[in-house]
């Protein structure tokens, strides 16, 4: 897909209004319409639901605006490397950051270090499994990911940044979603949602670990293979998932995040 084509729709999924979109774009509202028909085409995916009042965007436009951000950060950032090193510019500082966890906060401290600092810094946003591999290769000189510290390999540097807790995210008409928190037995009986053991294999391991030590009966079902995952799994239909509190609570349509009172491991947003 061009990538173009793709900046086009997020726009547009921004804006929600062909005619700002097209202005925004420096572009005709026939032609973008024409570029969106085309996307959908390639997709052969309905992303926008139109009328003659609205534009909206369907449950797979919201999801693939979602990830069209990202790989847009990631090409933009790709781009304005190749230019730096081209340029013979003071040595990069590459920084691979979850997105969802620590947008904001990375880029404000970005722009801090680098007036202090002669360096350019390129940012990629990526998933957990994406930022250990990349520093273990040495595609990365820091990552910001969410991990357990205390399970953080040795060869890993590891300040702890935020801790948070894990809990279930079930739906609001759910018998637990009235409850101030649960523990393990509460999700007796449950199919439970949690991260797939190759893309994070910490958090699947230590909940893993939580289920069999507290005798749970529940159904755990390893496909939260990223943060991005976790919204459209809820989307269809699961009965709840596992997840860290700061990401439960941000797919609140519908959706009720609880604590876990019972987990004695804290995720922690880290410097690695």
């Amino acid at each position: 897909m061009n990538i173009e084509l793709m900046r086009e729709f997020v726009v547009l999924a921004d804006e929600l209004s062909f005619s700002a979109a097209a202005d925004k774009m420096f572009i005709s509202r026939s032609a973008l319409s024409k570029h969106i028909q085309a996307i959908e085409a390639e997709l052969d995916v309905t992303l926008l639901s139109r009328n003659n009042q609205a534009v909206a965007l369907t449950e797979a436009g919201n999801d693939f605006a979602h990830s069209a951000r990202v790989l847009l950060k990631s090409y933009d950032d790709a781009v304005s490397h190749a230019r730096a090193v081209a340029s013979n510019c003071t040595r990069a500082i590459r920084v691979g950051y979850l997105f969802e966890s620590a947008g904001k906060q990375v880029s404000h401290a970005c722009e801090e270090f680098k007036k202090k600092h002669d360096c350019h810094i390129v940012l990629r946003a990526m998933e957990v499994h994406a930022i250990r591999q990349g520093i273990a290769r040495d595609d990365l000189d820091l990552g910001i990911t969410m991990a357990f510290p205390e399970l953080l390999d040795k060869d890993y540097a590891c300040v702890s940044m935020l801790s948070d807790e894990y809990g279930i995210v079930v739906p609001s008409n759910h018998p637990l979603a009235q409850k101030g928190n649960v523990v393990a037995s509460d999700l007796d009986g449950l199919y439970v949602h949690g991260p797939n053991p190759d893309h994070l294999p910490d958090h699947e391991r230590v909940l893993s670990n939580y289920i069999k030590a507290h005798g749970s009966s529940a159904t755990v079902i390893a496909d939260i293979f990223d943060i991005g995952s976790l919204h459209p799994i809820m989307s269809m239909g699961a009965e709840a998932l596992f997840a860290p509190r700061h990401i439960g609570e941000l797919i609140n349509n519908g959706l009720t995040f609880i604590p876990l009172a019972d987990f004695d491991h804290h995720p922690a947003l880290c410097l690695i």
